[in-house]
């Protein structure tokens, strides 16, 4: 994933303070945090921004919640510029720095089906009312569904909370995010393509194998019949499936084990860096589940560990049979997303008995010992 958008710096207004959004960073009560707010109803680590692809990402920590333009959430949310995030009594707007011009000088909104096109200049407000800029008739259209938000020939679309929500390239739009020359733009089952005039941008073609969006199904019950229990601390029981010894064995590093189909038995190998579990083919964590949102969880793996966080999905995420919106990840820990078991493993050289060891090494290696060991014999005993 694309950790940063280069063209622009994402910036916090708090108490007069203006302060960059770096790629990953923390607000709360503790001297530790990048952001110190003061306040007996903030957690001493309140909230976690991530800097992703199409903005900055707001993530409440262990069920804290923020407030987003006036709506509390304990989910994570993108923001746009703009934005005003409250943290207990700390408000913080959402601005932004130009480092390069955006490469289009006008923008437009082509509909998928007829000829109808719309220049987005200022902001653009989406929706099945007659009161909306942009009117699309359809019962499945909140009456405002989204709205637009151009500045600086960059363009931001914001869902303002509909009922049936907004995609772009198939992916749920969570909160809002900057957009790029043809994104495939979808309200509810409506397409649109925004399309870039201007500079060096290469032509596109209009809605080139758009992506379709799919409906979740509701969690069911898991077709594996072994149920996993796991406490905290040293309580916590061990992970001990015959059918999970052997990968868990063969593997160095921090990786997801699939513990029910669709993944039984697979080993999901986790990257330095973001890397999304979903339904969506390009996920870093693909999995074919109904109970599998497009993008349902990221996984984050930095020198201090690896976190999972809940982005937004139907059927949520559970570590060790708790509902959670985002945990630090402890080796052996039980992930249930939607429907889907995983165990989180975290294995290094020192967790491998040397005879496992061994068994790890190539066969032409140990074939190799072996004839060199036969031809040392037969020269002596010669």
């Amino acid at each position: 994933m694309t950790n940063l958008v280069a063209p622009i710096t994402y910036l916090m207004y708090v108490d007069g303070e203006t302060i960059p959004i770096e790629d990953s960073m923390t607000m709360g009560n503790h001297l530790d945090n990048d952001v110190i707010v003061p306040g007996e109803d903030v957690a001493d680590f309140h909230v976690r921004i991530d800097l992703a692809e199409r903005g900055p990402v707001f993530i409440p920590l262990s069920g804290n919640t923020l407030n987003l333009n006036g709506v509390e959430t304990d989910k994570p949310v993108q923001v746009i510029i703009g934005d005003v995030v409250t943290v207990g009594q700390t408000t913080t707007q959402i601005g932004m720095e130009i480092e390069h011009a955006s490469e289009a000088e006008a923008w437009s909104l082509y509909a998928e089906l007829g000829e109808d096109s719309y220049p987005i200049v200022g902001e653009v407000s989406v929706g099945r009312t007659d009161s909306a800029d942009i009117t699309v008739i359809d019962h499945h259209i909140s009456r405002f569904h989204a709205r637009f938000v151009e500045r600086n020939n960059f363009i931001w679309l914001q869902d303002l909370g509909s009922a049936n929500g907004t995609r772009v390239n198939g992916l749920p739009l969570i909160g809002g995010g900057l957009l790029f020359h043809g994104d495939i733009i979808s309200f509810d089952k409506i397409n649109f393509q925004l399309i870039g005039r201007g500079g060096d941008l290469t032509p596109v073609q209009q809605f080139e194998e758009p992506h379709k969006g799919t409906t979740v199904a509701p969690p069911q019950a898991p077709t594996d019949s072994t149920e996993f229990i796991a406490a905290d601390g040293e309580d916590r029981q061990p992970f001990d499936a015959p059918l999970l010894k052997v990968p868990v064995l063969n593997e160095i590093g921090a990786f997801l084990l699939g513990a029910s189909q669709p993944v039984d038995g697979t080993v999901f190998r986790i990257a330095i860096g973001d890397s999304v579990i979903g339904r969506a083919e390009d996920c870093e964590i693909f999995v074919d589940d109904a109970s599998i949102s497009q993008q349902h969880a990221q996984l984050s793996m930095k020198p201090e560990g690896v976190s999972l966080t809940d982005l937004m999905s139907t059927n949520g995420i559970k570590v060790n049979g708790i509902d959670a919106s985002s945990s630090t990840l402890q080796d052996g820990d039980i992930i249930r997303i939607g429907r889907v078991s995983f165990v989180f493993k975290n294995m290094s050289d020192e967790d491998i008995e040397p005879h496992e060891f061994l068994g790890r090494l190539q066969p032409w290696v140990i074939g190799a010992a072996l004839a060199a060991g036969i031809l040392l014999l037969a020269i002596v005993s010669f």
